[in-house]
């Protein structure tokens, strides 16, 4: 019986010991994190490498990538998307040219987590866009073949096929 006490008191040192850890090292100055490649918030466990929790504490570089998970008020929509594509629609009824319409769904596109190899495949169709210009009728045929299989290729990415079912629900939402 005093054995599981102990068990169960030393437990309740390591939680407070793992919480603690966090803390100390978000303490440290922004000069000393930066030298040293740590990350300002984390937990380690004795014999153990150091689990960054920057993201979970909202510190770190932030990323420009949309998050599809975070959804604070429970509409099934992600919020951080959702402002995406608001910002979007109105960069896409500003457009004046075909240049323009092109650049706000490239800085889309740049945004939404797409697998590397749908981001690979992406980049493949522009370097074949950018051919059409100033190519004859039968140079637009070839191009437009060659485009095809990627664009299937993209069609079938099961990150493509998420990011579209939220993009959906977020026009649904906006619509509403």
């Amino acid at each position: 019986m005093r054995s599981l006490q102990l068990c169960r008191t030393l437990s309740v040192l390591t939680i407070f010991a793992a919480m603690a850890q966090p803390m100390m090292a978000s303490a440290r100055s922004s000069n000393q994190i930066a030298s040293r490649n740590t990350p300002i918030c984390y937990v380690q466990f004795s014999g153990q490498s150091m689990r960054s929790l920057d993201r979970l504490c909202g510190v770190g570089k932030k990323s420009n990538m949309i998050d599809l998970t975070i959804d604070r008020n429970g509409d099934g929509v992600p919020d951080q998307l959702l402002a995406a594509i608001r910002t979007h629609r109105a960069a896409m009824r500003s457009a004046r040219s075909s240049e323009d319409y092109q650049m706000a769904q490239q800085k889309l596109d740049a945004k939404l987590p797409y697998s590397n190899q749908v981001k690979q495949l992406q980049a493949q169709q522009r370097q074949l866009q950018k051919q059409l210009k100033g190519a004859t009728r039968s140079q637009r045929r070839q191009i437009y073949r060659q485009m095809d299989p990627i664009q299937r290729k993209i069609y079938q990415d099961p990150s493509y096929k998420k990011i579209q079912r939220e993009i959906s629900k977020a026009y649904r939402a906006m619509n509403s």
